[in-house]
C-alpha cells in the first residue's frame, strides 16, 4: 500500500503582536433555507472551485436527529438543484450526527463523516447531492469508532477517529471506491501524551498539496503545558507514525486549529487561543524535511498575536499569500484577520445572537456560518465578510 506523509500538530506559543485595526462594519447576514428546526448544529463546510461550499449539519434532537447537506453559492444563497429542493438528506433518522465534511473542489463530490453513538461512518455524495453508491457499500464506509475529523486531497479521503489520542487512528481510503489504502494508530509515542499528562484530542485534519497530512490536536490538563509539536512521519500499511522531525513553539493554549492552503508548496495555517488573545501563524513546512532526517534542528514558526479577543476557536482559513482568518465563538462571534508581518489586524463582529459554527474562503470574501434562535426554533445563517481592507472596499463601492 502507498505511504502517507503526516504532520502531527499539538498546540502552541507567541512572537509578533499585531495592533487590532478599526472594527469592520457588521457583515450582511442571511438565513439559510432548510437549516431550521428545534435544534440546528452546523458541523463544517468544504470549499468548492466555483467559490461555493458543501455545508453539513444536524437537525433535530435525540433519536429524531437528521444529517443533511446543502450547497452554498459564492454569494451565500442555496443551490436549489442540490439534493431535493436544495437539501440532500445524508441520514434520515436514528440519532446520527454530522461531524465534518470534505469535498473535491472541481466535481463537488463530498464525503460526510457521521457519528452514531460510539461508532461512525463516512458517506459519499456526488456533485448533485445523491449518494455515490460505488463508495464502500452502497455509498457508506463504516468505522470502528466515532470520527473526529475528515479531509480529502490527491484522490484520497483521510479520516481521524477514536477516543482522543489514547486510541486515535488514521485511515486513508480511495476517494472513489472507499477501499482502505493505509492506516495508523498514534498517541504517547508521537509526543501527544507526555508522562503524567492527559492525551491530546484531534481538532482538525488537512491533506496538503504534496500529499502530506496535517493533524491539529490540543491538550489542556492541570499544569501540563500545551505545545505545538509538528512531526514528519510516514503512515505505512504496517501502521504507525515514523520520523523525527519537529516544529515546536513554547506557550500554553486552549485549542489549535489547522487548515491546509492551496498551492504547490507545503503551507499550513494555525490558529491558537491564548490568554492574551488569538495567535495566527502560517508557514511552509518544507524545512521539516531536513529536521526529519536529522540534517537540521527543529524550526521556529513565526506567529502574530491579536490581543483582546476572547472565546473559543472554531476554524481557520488561509487568506491571500501570507494571511490567515480565524473564527472565534464568544459572547459575540468574531472573525480575526492578520498577516505574518505583524501589521494591523482586521476584526469583524458578527450580529448579536449568532453562534459561530464554520467558515470558508470565497474569492474576495469569507462566508461565516452560524446558528441563531428565532422564536422557539433555531435557524442557520451565513454572514458575508469582505476580505479586502477598508480603503479597497471604499474604492470598489465608489467605482
Amino acid at each position: 500500500m502507498p505511504r502517507l506523509t503526516v504532520f502531527v500538530v499539538a498546540a502552541l506559543g507567541t512572537l509578533a503582536v499585531a495592533s487590532p485595526g478599526a472594527l469592520a462594519q457588521t457583515p450582511r447576514t442571511l438565513a439559510v433555507p432548510g437549516l431550521e428546526g428545534s435544534a440546528v448544529a452546523i458541523a463544517g463546510a468544504a470549499r468548492l472551485a466555483d467559490g461555493g461550499a458543501i455545508v453539513v449539519g444536524t437537525l433535530g434532537e435525540g433519536g429524531r436527529r437528521r444529517v443533511i447537506a446543502l450547497r452554498l453559492r459564492h454569494d451565500g444563497t442555496v443551490d436549489p438543484g442540490y439534493g431535493r429542493g436544495g437539501l440532500a438528506r445524508v441520514v434520515e433518522s436514528g440519532g446520527s450526527r454530522a461531524v465534518g465534511v470534505a469535498a473535491d473542489p472541481g466535481s463537488g463530490r463530498a464525503w460526510v463523516a457521521t457519528g452514531e453513538g460510539r461508532r461512525g461512518s463516512v458517506r459519499s455524495l456526488d456533485g448533485r447531492g445523491r449518494r455515490a453508491r460505488r463508495f464502500g457499500r452502497g455509498g457508506i464506509r463504516r468505522l470502528g469508532a466515532a470520527p473526529v475529523a475528515i479531509a480529502t486531497g490527491r484522490g484520497r479521503v483521510v479520516v481521524a477517529y477514536g477516543d482522543g489520542c489514547r486510541g486515535c487512528r488514521l485511515m486513508s481510503m480511495d476517494a472513489r471506491t472507499g477501499n482502505v489504502t493505509a492506516r495508523a494508530q498514534f498517541g504517547a509515542a508521537d509526543g501527544l501524551q507526555p508522562p503524567g499528562c492527559a492525551p491530546a484530542s484531534v481538532t482538525s485534519l488537512a491533506v496538503l498539496s504534496d500529499g502530506g497530512v496535517a493533524i491539529g490536536a490540543a491538550r489542556r490538563f492541570g499544569a501540563c503545558p500545551v505545545r505545538l509539536v509538528v512531526r514528519t512521519a510516514a503512515l505505512a500499511a504496517a501502521g504507525g507514525l515514523r520520523g523525527a522531525g519537529a516544529l515546536a513553539l513554547p506557550g500554553v493554549t486552549q485549542r489549535t486549529v489547522v487548515a491546509g492552503a492551496a498551492g504547490s508548496a507545503l503551507d499550513v495555517c494555525l490558529a491558537m487561543q491564548r490568554t492574551d488573545g488569538v495567535a495566527l501563524a502560517r508557514s511552509g513546512l518544507s524545512d521539516l524535511r531536513g529536521a526529519a532526517t536529522g540534517d537540521a534542528p527543529p524550526a521556529a514558526l513565526p506567529e502574530t498575536v491579536v490581543p483582546g479577543i476572547a472565546g473559543s476557536l472554531v476554524a481557520v482559513v488561509p487568506t491571500g499569500a501570507t494571511g490567515c482568518a480565524a473564527l472565534v465563538a464568544g459572547e459575540r462571534a468574531t472573525l480575526v484577520q492578520a498577516g505574518r508581518d505583524g501589521g494591523a489586524a482586521k476584526v469583524t463582529r458578527l450580529p448579536p445572537g449568532v453562534r459561530a459554527a464554520a467558515l470558508f474562503r470565497c474569492r474576495r470574501h469569507v462566508l461565516v456560518l452560524g446558528v441563531r434562535r428565532r422564536g422557539g426554533r433555531q435557524e442557520g445563517v451565513v454572514s458575508v465578510v469582505d476580505l479586502r481592507g477598508q480603503r479597497a472596499q471604499a474604492r470598489a463601492a465608489s467605482a
